[in-house]
């Protein structure tokens, strides 16, 4: 897998509240920008392994749609999805750790699980660049949600 972008970042509220709203991909494009639209597929709960979603994406060269899945979940501790967009195959996981009960760190991290790609490709530099980006305005943003 090739790294694209990684964030960390302190959220002062308790780790369960913070893990329950970023578990709901729902929540997804209300913290992460450039998402136009997401929304569940199917009727597992939120968080749960299996979950789907369509999301709609804005990239430069327009909008795309993709699905996501819930690849993996450890309450309080690991969330990981992986969409379908081709050639990218994004990957995205969530660490969290609790830092007192009412502050936790999440570590926000994006790969490409596409094993053909090279991290010198020019689309993985290019998505990189991007994700970069927008990866560290939305651990901001989420901040700034969940301390509201």
């Amino acid at each position: 897998m090739i790294k694209l972008a990684q964030e960390k970042q302190q959220i002062d509220q308790p780790i369960t509240q913070v893990f329950s709203y970023v578990t709901n991909m729902e929540n997804y494009r209300n913290w992460f920008p450039g998402i136009d639209s997401i929304k569940a597929i199917n009727n597992l709960e939120h968080g749960q392994v299996g979950k789907q979603y369509v999301e709609t994406l804005s990239l430069p060269q327009g909008t795309v749609d993709l699905i996501i899945e819930v690849k993996e979940m450890e309450q309080n501790r690991l969330f990981m999805t992986q969409g379908d967009l081709e050639p990218l195959l994004p990957q995205m996981t969530i660490n969290f750790s609790e830092t007192s009960e009412s502050s936790c760190i999440i570590e926000l991290t994006y790969f490409s699980r596409n094993l053909e790609l090279r991290a010198d490709d020019e689309l993985i530099i290019g998505l990189a660049n991007d994700l970069s980006i927008r990866a560290n305005e939305a651990v901001k943003e989420l901040k700034r949600i969940m301390e509201c």
